[in-house]
């Protein structure tokens, strides 16, 4: 999935690790959230950005 990310989201993951650093999420479930919201990430990969950001 990481070989992907870049394709499929424009963004490599310690891009996205910058991103959620800057937010207070303490959940799982808000960092996807976030990620669907406002990048439009699909579901698949907002949670492998959430599990490897924690």
């Amino acid at each position: 999935m990481e070989a992907n990310l870049i394709d499929k989201t424009g963004k490599d993951l310690n891009e996205w690790k910058t991103i959620l650093a800057k937010q207070s999420f303490e959940k799982h479930g808000e960092m996807m959230k976030y990620l669907k919201g406002e990048y439009g990430v699909s579901h698949g990969f907002a949670n492998f950005i959430a599990l490897k950001f924690r």
